[in-house]
């Protein structure tokens, strides 16, 4: 039943617009990124190269800060339609199990969700061509900086984002809960950082979702030339970063199966308040 709901949902965002519409946007916002001088998000400075290794992977940590709130469309967006369409009633009533129809929902928003992000990295990789950059700070291109910019942030980064709010909308039946969800885990990320002094920032390095802080850690004493052509091992900090937030999405997914029912109900927590109300 598994991939059935799975190849439900790719078929579903294929033909919706949404994904066209979002792929094409951060893929212009990289492209613009990259291909132009007058954007920069990726840490270029005037000895480094517009395409550099540390200025490719930075871009793609900000996209993928950037595409949060994307991501949480299709997949909040999948585990709330049935119910804000009205249709949850005919599904509950064909025998679909539950963590099937849970898992394949949220296996298909996730992958979309991640193809947004590569469309974002393939626009950054396109603008690094462009005819009109100084030729004199365009280094030679490689694969490496892209390929960890995909297994390495892309990926996990939006994992942890789908999993922490596909929580939120399944338990709430909300899809308007996970977008505040998400205003809050932002707000409170900036404050944690804006108050992290330098004897901190490795603490603060391993408790941020996104690995950034992480990546700045082990990056922080590169040189000119580490930052032009280095790509960063996955180890020390942020591989304890990744570790601790894919295994928090992990728990997140398998609370998420254990409360998740099929019922008309809004959420789980709120059930139990109204019973504690009636008795």
């Amino acid at each position: 039943m598994f991939w059935e709901v799975f190849r439900f949902e790719c078929r579903y965002q294929l033909r919706s617009p949404l994904f066209l519409s979002v792929a094409g946007l951060f893929f212009l916002l990289g492209f613009l990124i990259m291909g132009t001088e007058a954007v920069r998000v990726g840490g270029v400075g005037n000895n480094l190269n517009l395409n550099a290794n540390f200025a490719i992977i930075q871009t793609q940590y900000v996209m993928s800060v950037l595409g949060m709130f994307a991501a949480i469309a299709f997949v909040a967006g999948a585990i709330t339609r049935d119910t804000e369409a009205r249709t949850a009633e005919l599904l509950y009533s064909t025998g679909l199990n539950e963590n099937a129809y849970l898992f394949g929902r949220f296996a298909g928003g996730s992958l979309f969700a991640i193809l947004v992000g590569i469309a974002a990295m393939l626009g950054s990789m396109l603008g690094t061509f462009m005819p009109w950059l100084d030729v004199e700070r365009v280094g030679p291109f490689t694969l490496a900086p892209y390929s960890f910019s995909v297994w390495a942030v892309i990926v996990p980064n939006l994992l942890v984002i789908c999993a922490l709010f596909y929580t939120v909308a399944a338990l709430t039946r909300s899809m308007m809960a996970s977008y505040v969800a998400a205003l809050g885990f932002i707000i409170a990320n900036v404050v944690i950082g804006s108050v992290t002094d330098a004897e901190d920032v490795a603490t603060m390095a391993l408790f941020e979702p996104f690995g950034l802080a992480a990546f700045g850690e082990i990056t922080r004493y590169w040189t000119v030339f580490d930052r032009n052509f280095a790509v960063p091992e996955v180890t020390d900090t942020l591989l304890y970063n990744r570790v601790i937030w894919l295994g928090i999405s992990v728990v997140a997914l398998a609370f998420t199966a254990w409360r998740y029912e099929f019922n008309l109900a809004p959420g789980g927590w709120r059930k139990s308040r109204k019973a504690a109300r009636e008795k």
